[in-house]
């Protein structure tokens, strides 16, 4: 006996689109309208037994694709969709795509030939305002949301960066420091990481807007964003004791984690000699010695949001694309206090 995702798969639209074709036609384009009543007539599909509403989605099956499942924020992110499609009835399959173009193509196109319901991504290769592939999906109609996307075509979800590390700054800056760090993974690899580079964009923002001059030797942007990246970072400025900062703007708590180590190492007292301020709140943060300041990211509220953006774009197929900015904030921690008096602060 065939049934609602049946209809939808040989009508080739969505699971909510064979749903409003019966219950709210009116949203529905006249093509795509008889598109699928033909293929239910063709299945023999009784209407009687579709859902009253694609928000249940009781067969609706998402794909979700993250490019680091290990990464804490990532998994706060995956939890919190998984909670928004459940409560909405929605099963998930979850891909890994570890930042890799090809395979992150090739998941997408599984998922299609999957006939999936709808796909929530969080990847470079959407960030491309004029993405092929991702044009592709939505010209099928597929139901799609972006998390941290710059893409205007798609539904999308992202972190509010600027804000965050706006208030990452002010805090120093209030502090009295004027030589701040940043320390970075790479703010580009083959396709831009948008959440790194607005980080640093926000960083020279914060630069300008205080009228502290940028140093270059005390900027690092390149290598994969970890804890040895970190370690590696502030042992080369403890080094040449001359490019030192007073304070440090780490763009992950991992990469912070590691600059505590190689300081504490050297015998650098955090935060009496040098303050370090981290980004994400990654649960392990507050456990550190001593706990790090950072930016708590919302990451799961960010994929609970994101659920249900895609939930509603499974309901109302042609609604306006929706935006959301969900808003960071800065926790004080004891990693950071008043720069030392005497030898850092010219410059």
């Amino acid at each position: 006996m065939s049934n609602i995702k049946d209809v939808a798969l040989k009508a080739n639209v969505s699971i909510a689109t064979v749903s409003n074709a019966f219950n709210n036609p009116g949203v529905v384009k006249p093509e795509t309208l008889i598109r699928v009543r033909e293929a239910a007539d063709e299945l023999g599909y009784s209407a009687g037994r579709m859902p009253q509403s694609a928000a249940n989605c009781k067969y609706g099956t998402v794909g979700v694709l993250v490019p680091d499942i290990n990464n804490p924020a990532y998994s706060e992110t995956v939890k919190g969709i998984e909670e928004g499609l459940h409560n909405g009835g929605c099963s998930i399959l979850l891909f890994c795509t570890g930042y890799d173009e090809k395979k992150t193509r090739d998941i997408i196109e599984e998922l299609q030939e999957k006939a999936v319901d709808g796909i929530i991504i969080c990847s470079p290769w959407i960030i491309s305002a004029d993405h092929e592939g991702i044009n592709r999906i939505v010209i099928r109609g597929l139901p799609i949301v972006g998390l941290n996307s710059a893409m205007r075509v798609i539904d999308r979800v992202e972190n509010d960066v600027i804000s965050g590390v706006m208030q990452a700054m002010k805090h120093l800056t209030d502090l009295g420091h004027r030589r701040i760090g940043f320390i970075s993974g790479d703010l580009f690899n083959g396709t831009i990481e948008r959440s790194a580079c607005r980080r640093f964009e926000a960083y020279i923002a914060s630069l300008q807007e205080n009228g502290i001059p940028l140093i270059p030797e005390l900027i690092h942007s390149t290598g994969t964003a970890s804890y040895e990246l970190g370690r590696q970072v502030m042992q080369s400025w403890i080094t040449r004791k001359y490019q030192m900062p007073t304070a440090v703007f780490a763009s992950r708590d991992d990469i912070a984690a590691g600059a505590m180590s190689a300081a504490g190492a050297s015998g650098i007292q955090i935060p009496g000699d040098l303050s370090i301020v981290g980004y994400a709140n990654f649960d392990y943060s507050k456990f550190s010695n001593p706990p790090l300041t950072t930016i708590k990211v919302q990451a799961h509220t960010i994929g609970l949001r994101a659920a249900e953006m895609l939930l509603k774009r499974m309901v109302n197929p042609d609604s306006r694309r929706e935006h959301l900015e969900v808003k960071a904030s800065l926790i004080i921690r004891g990693s950071t206090a008043s720069p030392p008096t005497a030898g850092h602060e010219q410059g």
